[in-house]
């Protein structure tokens, strides 16, 4: 579905992703995870634009999309939402979702956005509030649903638990897991290990900015992972 060759991305002089290739496959719920905790997103944030890439080869539905612009990946099916500052905090629920919407059809929004408050009902509960009155997990529901607003086939998250309760991880964990059952395919950078692995069905593992291990869940028992991550 999504494959990547060659990647070599930077922050100023910092290399930072080093000669990566990945295949996501269609369905499946990917989860990055990467010991230092400073650059765990930048992996997401190369694939949408956002570093500096000297080099790279990436297509999508078996599209060429290398030189694709960070504002029309929404075209291209496919979503990405941020860790933070993924919502407009001045606007009403209902703004922010009126304001993801990026085409004229107002039916297939009206269709769209009924979905939306079937898999998110805290989003119609809460529709006229203004977002920065949401707690911190609404929020991200609300940034969430932004995403999903447009029905992409693939929808990267960026640490969308960070700073959350216990409870309120489950609640968004839930959420993000609705979304793969209906059928997109999931790619995530998270820092909480353990539960993560409750969902995702494949693991990557990155370690330097390279490919320590790329696999299937079920190939990799908790231990083997601990060895990877902490070594």
């Amino acid at each position: 579905m999504l494959k990547i060759s060659s990647l070599e991305a930077w922050y100023g002089k910092l290399h930072i992703i080093k000669n990566i290739s990945l295949d996501i496959q269609k369905g499946s719920f990917v989860s990055i995870i990467w010991p230092n905790w400073s650059w765990k997103s930048t992996l997401l944030k190369s694939i949408v634009w956002l570093t500096t890439i000297s080099k790279w080869k990436i297509s999508f539905l078996r599209k060429d999309i290398t030189n694709l612009k960070t504002y029309k990946y929404i075209k291209y099916w496919i979503s990405y939402v941020k860790q933070t500052e993924n919502i407009f905090s001045k606007l009403t629920v209902k703004e922010n979702l009126e304001i993801a919407w990026t085409t004229l059809d107002a039916e297939i929004y009206k269709k769209n956005l009924s979905e939306v408050f079937q898999l998110f009902p805290i989003l119609l509960k809460e529709c006229d509030k203004i977002a920065w009155l949401l707690s911190w997990w609404q929020r991200q529901i609300l940034a969430i649903g932004m995403a999903y607003l447009h029905k992409p086939k693939l929808l990267l998250l960026d640490e969308p638990t960070a700073w959350l309760s216990p409870k309120s991880i489950n609640t968004v964990f839930n959420a993000i897991n609705k979304i793969h059952t209906d059928g997109v395919t999931i790619l995530i950078v998270e820092h909480n290990v353990k539960k993560i692995l409750e969902y995702c069905t494949d693991i990557i593992i990155l370690k330097d900015g390279k490919i320590a291990i790329s696999a299937p869940r079920e190939e990799l028992d908790d231990e083997k992972i601990k060895d990877i991550y902490f070594n």
